[in-house]
């Protein structure tokens, strides 16, 4: 089950949430894009980790870092022909604040794309999942900003819920 949330922030400025659980795949789209890019030479990807005090670089110039951690990482992670970043086997230590800038001789163009990655738990895997029946989930603690749980409800059919 992957749940996105799209929040308008000042200017047409968009942050995404996606909220995932353990052991799925997601893909992080970059919203701030250079058109024409090729293999996604002008696309950076960085982590701030709900866990750490500093961001980590997983993707430079569309290439997955060379850094120890992105390597560490490496198996699970590449990048879409649109500049997507792909993490698979999600786990509570990916979840975090991701940031897509975009690098162009050296220097930093537009804004970032910031999409959020947390996890998600059953609250309730005693209920048969029908067409009719929602299914719940608990979002984990790891709001980087409040430090708060949230209960989130998703129909098991992967629509939208109305009300």
């Amino acid at each position: 089950v992957v749940i996105t949330v799209m929040k308008l922030i000042f200017l047409c400025h968009f942050e995404t949430s996606f909220y995932v659980r353990d052991g799925a795949e997601v893909s992080l789209p970059c919203g701030s894009l250079i058109p024409s890019q090729d293999k996604c030479q002008y696309t950076t990807w960085n982590v701030h980790h709900v866990k750490k005090i500093s961001a980590e670089e997983l993707v430079a110039h569309g290439k997955i870092s060379p850094n120890e951690f992105a390597q560490a990482n490496a198996a699970r992670l590449s990048v879409t022909a649109d500049c997507s970043l792909v993490i698979k086997k999600v786990t509570a230590e990916d979840a975090g604040r991701y940031f897509c800038q975009q690098f162009k001789s050296g220097q930093r163009q537009g804004s970032d794309a910031v999409v959020y990655l947390r996890l998600t738990s059953p609250l309730c895997p005693q209920v048969r999942k029908t067409e009719n029946v929602m299914s719940c989930l608990k979002y984990l603690n790891d709001d980087l900003r409040n430090n708060r749980n949230f209960l989130l409800l998703a129909q098991s059919n992967h629509g939208e819920l109305d009300g």
